[in-house]
């Protein structure tokens, strides 16, 4: 019934591959340096560890420094994960819509400063709202998951026009007058989508095809529809753990979780999938004028002013200033069992890509940091090991009587770490699947354990 809508993106020679300078499709890998060897050295030790699975690319002047899947890619067929394998990227998806308002700008389509009811008919409920203040989430427009949670049949997918229908029937009230506060939202990706459909004649996806990934050479890029990932021989889908099967299983067959599926038809936001090798080409073609002008680049990369707040959002991506190494430019994104993360030391032309298919969410941030810390000649650690992610893997099989003495075991704060919160999740989890005894022991430990609460 749902079709799947895999771009596929044609065989070009390779002259108009190296239309851009940097932009090459055959990347350079450098002879293994030192900083090659740690990153390595680095993630062979998450993955030996259980905190990583995925992939990882790091390069240095467009040369890769390191690159290497690890793990599983989708863990009903037990395929491998490789550097060349697509994953959903969540919120990273973000900078390729920008990308897409940009073009339209550059090709005098439209403006950051057009009223977005330029491209709606009839117009959307709310005035004073530009193209600019959607891209850099200051457009007040509030969010629209809640209500899809709490009303969308959850068999049903609903798709970009859904969404923009909700907000001309309910007609929510706007949050803060445009241009004057912060507050990321995947509302205004969703209309970004929309006016890039209206303003080029072509919907977001087959724009992108066209107009990026093709002149970028990112031929494992492109989106693919909820229904056909699991069927992918070369795809990493989302997988989440479930500690009463005592496996990873699709997020959306979760408690609480079945909007994994009904809001995966979204364009604009989030869903494109890529690979590290696809998007190490993305950040090379951003160094060149192949899709927009320098000047267009840099207004991207600026992060929009607000009155008497401070903001690091520019056009799709989250930017600061680094002391050392200049500009840098990031984002991450989280869906359905995915992280992802890319981040550009843009003056330095240094990048980092980590892309995560089984939500080792309490790692992540970590993980980056450490990269962060290597690539700046920085102290950096493996972070500790996470008592209760670990507890959830284990849970099912352990016997009731072991939980406590299993627990203290792993209760050292130098080389473990608790988060109590999700340890009280997991008792609530276990006690729904009627495991009496193994509820109670692990609520006698907690209680006995857990640090008091300061009242104030």
């Amino acid at each position: 019934m749902y079709k799947r809508i895999k771009i596929l993106l044609l065989t070009l020679l390779p002259f108009l591959y190296f239309s851009c300078d940097k932009a090459a499709t055959q990347q350079q890998e450098a002879p293994k340096s030192t900083l090659g060897f740690q990153v390595e050295s680095f993630f062979d030790s998450l993955y030996q560890r259980g905190q990583f699975n995925g992939a990882v690319l790091v390069a240095d002047q467009g040369n890769v420094l390191f690159k290497k899947g690890y793990g599983i890619a989708n863990f009903e067929s037990n395929t491998p994960f490789a550097t060349s394998t697509p994953m959903e990227v969540a919120s990273v998806s973000k900078q390729f819509t920008a990308m897409a308002v940009m073009i339209l700008k550059d090709q005098g389509k439209l403006t950051f400063d057009d009223d977005i009811n330029r491209f709606f008919t009839p117009s959307l409920p709310y005035s004073g709202v530009k193209v600019r203040h959607l891209l850099t989430h200051t457009s007040g427009l509030p969010d629209y998951e809640d209500h899809f949670k709490k009303h969308w049949p959850p068999n049903s997918l609903a798709n970009n026009k859904d969404i923009v229908a909700y907000f001309h029937e309910q007609r929510p009230d706007i949050s803060f007058a445009p241009g004057q506060d912060y507050h990321y939202s995947n509302t205004g990706y969703v209309l970004l989508a929309e006016i890039v459909h209206q303003a080029s004649g072509m919907p977001l996806d087959k724009f992108l095809n066209q107009y990026v990934f093709q002149p970028s050479g990112m031929q494992h890029t492109g989106f693919w529809a909820r229904d056909a990932i699991f069927q992918e021989k070369n795809y990493a889908p989302g997988f989440m753990f479930n500690p009463t099967e005592g496996k990873y299983v699709r997020p959306e067959t979760l408690p609480g979780k079945d909007y994994y599926y009904y809001l995966s038809a979204r364009l604009g936001p989030g869903r494109l999938s890529s690979t590290v090798e696809d998007l190490l080409r993305w950040d090379s073609v951003l160094y060149t004028n192949t899709l927009v002008s320098e000047a267009t680049i840099q207004e991207a990369f600026t992060p929009f002013s607000i009155p008497d707040k401070e903001s690091d959002y520019g056009f799709g991506w989250h930017i600061y200033q680094d002391s050392t190494y200049g500009k840098v430019v990031y984002h991450s994104g989280s869906w359905a069992g995915n992280l992802a993360y890319i981040k550009r030391y843009v003056d330095a032309n240094k990048t980092f890509i980590i892309l995560n298919n089984n939500y080792l969410r309490p790692y992540s941030k970590k993980i980056r940091a450490a990269v962060d810390s290597l690539l700046c000649g920085r102290e950096y650690a493996l972070p500790k090991l996470s008592t209760d992610l670990l507890l959830q893997k284990e849970i099912k099989q352990l016997p009731a009587e072991e939980i406590q003495a299993w627990l203290d075991q792993r209760a050292d704060p130098n080389h473990y770490d608790i988060n109590w919160k999700r340890l009280h999740k997991l008792s609530q989890q276990i006690e729904k699947a009627g495991w009496v005894d193994k509820t109670k022991n692990l609520n006698d430990w907690i209680k006995s354990h857990e640090p008091e609460k300061d009242e104030k």
